[in-house]
């Protein structure tokens, strides 16, 4: 069938006439950017490198990671530095006991944001997702930040259909300019790839907008310092791939001291503590292979003999040991190598080894 050109006309502008009967026109934004775009929030961090203002950020965290202090910690910090308002911040303590809770009260009272406990000033769980459908009814949660501890009591997170329709809440809080930042635990069990992974079904990763977990930095550290990571799996907006922080730790500390020690790290920084962790780690084989270079066991596969025999360790973390401290570097390296005769590797010691059993 052909159509002539001013049939074709007629034919688009009847297609292209409004339809006043479509249910759809109440919902339509159409006409209405500027109006909305004026309240865009700005994108600055709630917590630094980690979670934005305006989004959905859920942190996973295996239990006394101290994923809840160091969050306090970078709040602190936002609200110092004026990006959030104090009074904007509603924190949800619903993990801790009656000392703890009080305890992280005092803390917060210091920064006046607000802090809610089921069970005390006629607050509990069930009250929440009517408070967040009554701000989201009266275009009242932009600039609300709700700081969700823990992630599970509010939500069934193993139940995919309850985890969804938190979800969809969550994001209509969002979209009306709200914060979320919740915490959530890993997994008991590692992944295949040895990291922790995040506990429940797939929906509050796949609907919120950024999700981190968070995990030890393995190794001895300086002066009793904790080291952990946020390792990002999710992401949108500027938010880092990966974030490190160092606390002091140990029975001894206060919560009180472990939140003023809480500090981010630079990549030089973490690049050097993990060093010293590992160097730490790798004390024991690094006198031995020391000792036996010193000796004059110098060739690759006699110094594995040597220290197999004396320390009981397995070749292959023998050899890792031998690789990682090789090189000219000094200030990293400790050994070097030479070819010898039929391409055998002959090592020597950059500085000379110190029997420790002399002093």
């Amino acid at each position: 069938m052909e159509f002539s050109t001013d049939q074709a006309v007629v034919n688009f502008e009847q297609s292209s006439a409004e339809d006043v009967s479509n249910p759809l026109r109440q919902f339509s934004l159409r006409g209405q950017y500027e109006g909305l775009a004026a309240r865009k929030l700005k994108e600055v961090y709630v917590l630094q490198g980690i979670a934005l203002l305006g989004q959905a950020t859920v942190l996973y965290a295996a239990p006394n990671t101290g994923k809840t202090l160091v969050s306090l910690a970078l709040l602190k910090e936002a609200i110092a530095s004026g990006r959030v308002q104090a009074q904007k911040v509603f924190y949800i303590n619903a993990d801790d006991s009656f000392n703890g809770a009080v305890d992280k009260l005092g803390l917060t009272e210091e920064q006046s944001f607000h802090y809610l406990v089921p069970g005390h000033a006629g607050f509990d769980v069930d009250k929440l997702r009517g408070s967040i459908v009554e701000m989201i009814e009266t275009n009242t949660a932009r600039g609300t930040v709700l700081v969700l501890d823990t992630l599970k009591k509010f939500v069934d997170l193993m139940d995919k259909s309850k985890a969804r329709d938190f979800s969809a809440l969550v994001r209509a809080f969002v979209s009306k300019g709200g914060t979320v930042l919740a915490f959530a635990h890993t997994n008991k069990n590692v992944g295949a790839d040895g990291k922790r992974q995040y506990g429940g079904t797939s929906d509050i990763v796949d609907d919120f907008d950024c999700a981190y977990i968070m995990s030890d930095v393995p190794g001895e550290h300086p002066h009793g310092s904790k080291l952990v990571e946020f390792r990002n799996v999710k992401s949108r907006g500027a938010v880092e791939q990966s974030v490190c922080c160092s606390y002091a730790d140990g029975a001894d500390v206060s919560y009180a001291a472990k939140l003023e020690s809480v500090r981010l790290l630079s990549e030089t920084e973490l690049a050097d503590m993990k060093r010293k962790a590992q160097k730490a780690h790798d004390a024991n084989l690094i006198e031995a292979i020391s000792k036996c270079i010193s000796d004059g066991i110098g060739q690759k596969m006699k110094i594995e003999i040597a220290v197999r025999e004396s320390t009981g360790e397995s070749r292959r973390a023998i050899f890792r040991v031998l690789d990682a401290y090789c090189g000219t570097d000094k200030s990293v390296h400790l050994w070097t190598f030479r070819r010898v005769s039929k391409g055998a590797m002959a090592y020597s010691l950059l500085t000379p080894w110190v029997d420790p059993s002399e002093f």
